[in-house]
Order: C-alpha cells, then sequence, then structure tokens
C-alpha cells in the first residue's frame, strides 16, 4: 500500500471517529457551541451545533482532494506528494482536537 494511500485511509477513519462522537453526543449537546476562542467572550464566540457536522463534511471533501493531488504528485516527486498528504492529515488532527476540546466542555 503506498504512504499517500495509507494517510488517505488514517484521515477517514479519524473524521468518522470524530463523526461518531458527534453523531453519538448530538442529544446531550446545546444547540449553540463555543468555537471562536479569539473573540470577545459572549454569543459571538458561539456557533450551531450542526456546523461541526459541516466541518466533517469539508474535511473528507479536502482530504478526498488532496488524496488525488497526492497521487498524481507521487508519479513525479514522492516529497511533494508526502507533503500534500500530511498537510491534510495535519489538518484533520488539529480540527479533532480542537473539536474534542469543545466536546469536554459541553459534555
Amino acid at each position: 500500500m503506498k504512504t499517500s494511500t495509507l494517510v488517505f485511509v488514517c484521515e477517514i477513519a479519524l473524521i468518522l471517529v470524530g463523526g461518531s462522537f458527534l453523531f453519538f453526543f448530538w442529544t446531550k449537546l446545546p444547540p449553540q457551541m463555543p468555537w471562536f476562542y479569539s473573540l470577545p467572550w459572549g454569543e459571538i464566540q458561539l456557533i450551531p451545533k450542526l456546523w461541526f457536522g459541516v466541518g466533517f463534511l469539508i474535511l473528507t471533501t479536502i482530504s478526498t482532494v488532496n488524496y488525488f493531488v497526492s497521487e498524481k504528485l507521487d508519479k513525479k516527486d514522492s516529497v511533494a506528494a508526502l507533503v500534500v498528504a500530511g498537510a491534510s492529515l495535519l489538518l484533520i488532527i488539529l480540527y479533532l482536537a480542537s473539536f474534542f476540546r469543545v466536546l469536554s466542555i459541553m459534555i
């Protein structure tokens, strides 16, 4: 199995884990949850919980696009392909770390 394929499978697995946590705790979550911590305290920090699901869909799209770009680059430059795949994985890890932080506050 090529490295870019393995990274893609790991990315999709991480997205599914995060999505399953969101699905499992959906009824326990409040309608709005904090996300924008850099903004002043109050309602402007909050987003609807549906946006977390949208975030997972966006991550899936980015991961899929980066996988195809990585596959195309792998024929010419394997290092560039690995950088693209790694950047996508890093993005997913950062999103999940923030997501689980918010989830731990709310539950």
